[in-house]
């Protein structure tokens, strides 16, 4: 039965170049993989630097008040 199914799907030539559709998908997966990878060091750099006792929350609250300061006072 499965012969049946595929018989009629015609073998692409061995390293023959991708098609626009193929091109599509491994470009898509590619960026896809790019960004994991950057969020992935992203993370590690952030619990680095938890670990080396940097506070992210509190450096957040630093920049809104100095934010707000800064639209207040203009």
């Amino acid at each position: 039965m499965t012969a049946m199914t595929t018989r009629g799907i015609p073998a692409r030539a061995y390293l023959a170049p991708p098609t626009a559709v193929e091109r599509m998908l491994l470009t898509g997966a590619r960026l896809l993989e790019a960004s994991a990878h950057r969020r992935m060091l992203r993370r590690q750099q952030l619990a680095e630097r938890i670990a080396e006792g940097f506070d992210p929350v509190e450096q957040r609250r630093a920049y809104d008040l100095d934010a707000a300061r800064h639209s207040f006072y203009r």
